[in-house]
């Protein structure tokens, strides 16, 4: 998850028991749109498995979107310029590089993609 917008009571403690897979939950520094940092730092210690929290510096809640298309760009600059001292470009490669080795790992799979239980 990137930065989620998280809804009154949507999740709780109860909800959340029975989330055992691994999670990567970023958030923003400085939120956006309805996006409260404190609610994703709320989050993260409802789960009762402790997720790969990161919040990534300088950056808003549509910093993770990227890259922004340039219709969107057109349409919505505000949801496509990033704040100051920061570049969204690098921030979908590094979250996909740290899935790619976050669950392979934790499901089993080796690196040539083959189920560790198969063989």
């Amino acid at each position: 998850m990137a930065d989620p917008p998280l809804f009154e009571g949507l999740f709780n403690r109860e909800r959340l028991a029975d989330v055992n897979i691994p999670i990567l939950l970023w958030r923003s520094a400085l939120g956006g749109d309805g996006v409260v940092p404190d609610t994703i730092d709320a989050l993260e210690q409802l789960l009762p498995k402790r997720p790969d929290y990161r919040i990534v510096p300088n950056s808003a809640h549509f910093s993770f979107i990227a890259p922004c298309p340039p219709k969107l760009t057109e349409a919505a600059p505000i949801l496509c310029t990033d704040p100051p001292g920061f570049r969204s470009e690098g921030v979908p490669r590094r979250l996909q590089q740290r899935g790619r080795d976050l669950f392979p790992h934790a499901f089993g799979v080796t690196e040539d993609g083959y189920d560790q239980a198969s063989r």
